[in-house]
């Protein structure tokens, strides 16, 4: 193009344009670069910035460690959506006083946030536009969580240098970085010669003074707080030929943030070990009674329920028979003669309740000879109407081993509940059969066998947890789920041990093993 073509007025606005243009372009140059450097500056800085209208909307973002995605997420959402209830108070405050002064507003919150208590140092500015309207805020917060534990922890070792010196009944010396002593109490100095064999002083080395066996875990221990962490452990002295136990604490004394001191706290604790193993006899005994308490309780509405309601029912035919005018003499006679019966046995029934209260451990004694014959009959007098009701019939076998001897309250507790669950879980439309039996297995060993053909047990399932207490595999029908574990308790006390063999409605079998005793 020749520029004779143009004036010489347009050249001058065609130059003026392309200066205009090449200003423009340098001008945009710096801002992007302007814009990288600020993006650079987000990206590492550590603390949260938001962007905000005067509805709390949020248009800019930054929250380091979190992912584009988040940012996105939470980019046009309310900024109070994204805080805890407590924050929201304080932050609407800040804006509001903010946007009234024109200037930054500078406040502090804490609280719970994301599973921890938290504090941040919050700052909200102003953006103005030229015209000096406000219609977005910056919202700048800095977590400052580690500064406060920091403070709180000077406090705290304020406080706890406070108590230290101040209580006299503890060992306490204070140990500078080098490991030497810079302060000691009265009770160190009266426990040093005890303890380290050697009275304390000023300026010496602290492993020094302890036996040579404890000095390498003293500087282990030492090293550890000097990392920030609390030691605490137990070292037993024999003195004046006797147990002396201290519980040793080893604690930072922090300045400014700065570990500049070790804390050794020496507490006696020998008494307290004198009193442990008292206080597990004692926390046993209680256990063992409370087991007592269980099983009498038990015992009692199981054990009586029998010879209770047989006595209820003959009471009501008496009086039944005493209204009716036909009744006989002989009749009345016969039934007072079984109310004594049943009496007799109710009382028999209480008394070895008593002796099973009062004999719970390991040196069962009252062995006596039992005839178990007469024992299954006594318990089928007892489940009389249970048996009425449900049609069981017996099958004895006690040829081989008809008498043992043993603790009667006991068998008669073990076979009680044999017999009375045989009844209580029969097949439906089955009437109960039990078969009962002892035999010689050698001889130190007997064994006393209980059969049924009721619902049985599954044992696969349920084996482990078949003699447990409180547990009930059937709940079609009454129980407490501790009739077995008594059973298998009362055994063990007996020196002998209980098998099960059983199969979903295939019956029950209960083996006994006893040892052969001699009265």
């Amino acid at each position: 193009m020749n520029e004779g073509m143009f004036t010489a007025e347009e050249r001058q606005k065609l130059l003026q344009e392309i200066e205009r243009l090449t200003h423009e372009n340098e001008r945009l140059t710096a801002r992007v670069e302007d814009e990288n450097i600020y993006k650079i500056f987000f990206d590492a800085h550590p603390d949260v910035i938001f962007k905000i209208d005067l509805n709390f909307i949020i248009s800019f973002v930054h929250v380091p460690h979190r992912s584009a995605d988040y940012v996105a997420s939470i980019t046009n959402k309310n900024i109070l959506d994204l805080m805890p209830v407590q924050f929201h108070e304080s932050v609407k405050t800040a804006i509001q006083a903010s946007v009234q002064t024109g200037k930054s507003v500078v406040y502090h919150s804490e609280g719970e946030f994301e599973g921890e208590y938290k504090y941040y140092e919050n700052f909200i500015s102003p953006i103005k536009k030229p015209s000096g309207e406000i219609k977005e805020m910056l919202f700048y917060s800095k977590n400052i969580t580690a500064q406060k534990n920091i403070e709180h922890m000077l406090i705290k070792n304020q406080h706890t240098l406070k108590t230290i010196f101040e209580n006299s009944e503890q060992f306490i010396t204070v140990i500078n970085l080098n490991r030497k002593l810079v302060w000691f109490n009265k009770k160190a100095q009266e426990w040093s010669p005890i303890i380290f064999g050697k009275q304390v002083e000023f300026d010496c080395e602290a492993e020094l003074l302890l036996p040579e066996e404890y000095r390498a875990s003293f500087l282990e221990h030492f090293n550890q707080v000097l990392a920030g962490k609390s030691v605490n452990y137990v070292r037993n002295y024999i003195v004046n030929s006797k147990p002396f136990y201290l519980e040793l604490s080893l604690n930072p004394v922090y300045e400014d943030g700065v570990i500049t001191n070790v804390s050794l706290i020496g507490v006696d604790i020998t008494r307290h070990k004198e009193n442990e193993a008292f206080l597990k006899r004692a926390n046993s005994e209680l256990t063992h009674q409370n087991e007592q308490l269980n099983e009498f309780s038990y015992i009692i509405s199981h054990n009586l329920r029998g010879p209770i309601a047989t006595l209820m029912g003959l009471v009501d035919l008496f009086e039944n028979n005493a209204k009716d005018q036909s009744g006989d003499v002989k009749q009345t006679e016969q039934f007072v003669y079984h109310i004594k019966k049943t009496l007799q046995k109710l009382d028999a029934v209480i008394v070895d309740l008593n002796f099973v209260v009062t004999n719970h451990d390991d040196s069962v004694s009252n062995y006596s000879l039992i005839d178990l014959k007469e024992e299954c009959d006594s318990i089928s007098d007892l489940l009389s109407i249970q048996i009425k009701s449900s049609g069981a019939e017996f099958v004895y076998n006690f040829k081989m081993v008809p008498v043992i001897c043993s603790v009667k309250s006991y068998i008669h507790n073990i076979l009680y509940n044999l017999i009375s669950n045989a009844i209580k879980y029969k097949r439906h439309s089955y009437a109960p059969l039990i078969y009962l039996s002892s035999y010689q297995i050698n001889d130190d060993i007997i064994c006393i066998e209980c059969k049924d053909n009721g619902i049985g047990l599954d044992l696969e399932r349920y084996q482990d947890k078949l003699f447990g207490f409180y547990k009930r595999f059937h709940h079609h029908v009454e129980g407490k789920g501790i009739g077995l574990h008594l059973v298998k308790k009362q055994i063990e006390l007996l020196k002998g041990k209980i098998e099960v063999q059983s199969a979903v409605d295939q019956g029950t079998t209960f083996k006994i093993f006893l040892p052969v005793s001699k009265p």
